[in-house]
């Protein structure tokens, strides 16, 4: 009995030896064996770069910015000397002015005027008249300047005025002239004249009180000239003034 029992008992444990076994080397029912992934040749590495490259090829090395080429000529280089502007060259040969002209003053001959002797040329007047003689023209005498003899402030009593014409006059008279004042001057008057040809000296009382004294020359006047020609230009107004100071009375 305890043999069949040892043997039952082998029997088991062989039985269940094989089931592993076979668990272990069969796969599973549905699961197949996967095929291993063919992962093709080995890639190139990332750092294999390839074949190396061809170098670029510059070129010719260009000339540098800085190669300022042929050295210029150099401003101060005048060059060739330039002949000089005090060189006036060859003497120029003096112009020859031909003979003298005629001088313009020289009328050369006399021309003979036409006039044709069997015609007396008579003037056109009336029947009657009496043809009247031209009279030239007679230049008039005028004053030039009144101006003062004496100095200016006075306190003088009288007082000087040197009259200057254009030319010699005559019939020079006190009533010829006339004095005109401003300010609080009274009783001024023309005293005396005296001179000849041209220049004349006439006095003025200077009267009473403070002011300024002027000699004029009227519009009616007995002053002529030697040929009798009128004076001219009147009135005369703009001759130096005095200043009379003889305080406020």
């Amino acid at each position: 009995m305890k043999r069949t029992f040892h043997f039952f008992c082998v029997a088991v444990v062989l039985t269940l030896v094989i089931s592993l076994v076979q668990v272990t080397s069969v796969p599973a029912r549905g699961w197949a064996t996967p095929t291993p992934i063919d992962p093709g040749p080995t890639p190139t590495q990332v750092d294999d770069p390839g074949p190396t490259p061809t170098p670029i090829d510059p070129g010719p090395t260009p000339t540098q910015f800085n190669d300022p080429g042929p050295t210029p000529t150099q401003v101060d280089d005048p060059g060739p000397t330039p002949t000089q502007v005090d060189d006036p060259g060859p003497t120029p040969t003096p112009i020859d002015p031909g003979p003298t002209p005629t001088q313009v003053g020289d009328p050369g001959p006399t021309p003979t005027p036409f006039i044709d002797p069997g015609l007396t040329p008579t003037p056109f007047l009336p029947p009657g008249s009496t043809p009247t003689p031209l009279t030239p023209p007679v230049s008039q005498p005028a004053v030039l300047s009144v101006v003062r003899a004496n100095p200016s402030p006075t306190t003088a009593r009288s007082v000087d005025f040197i009259v200057t014409f254009s030319e010699p006059v005559m019939g020079v008279d006190v009533q010829d002239f006339a004095v005109k004042t401003a300010g609080w001057i009274k009783g001024a008057t023309v005293s005396n004249v005296n001179g000849l040809g041209n220049v004349y000296t006439v006095t003025v009382n200077t009267g009473k009180g403070t002011g300024t004294l002027r000699l004029d020359v009227p519009v009616n006047v007995t002053i002529t000239s030697l040929s009798g020609a009128p004076l001219g230009v009147l009135p005369f107004q703009h001759g130096e003034v005095y200043l009379i100071w003889k305080g406020w009375r």
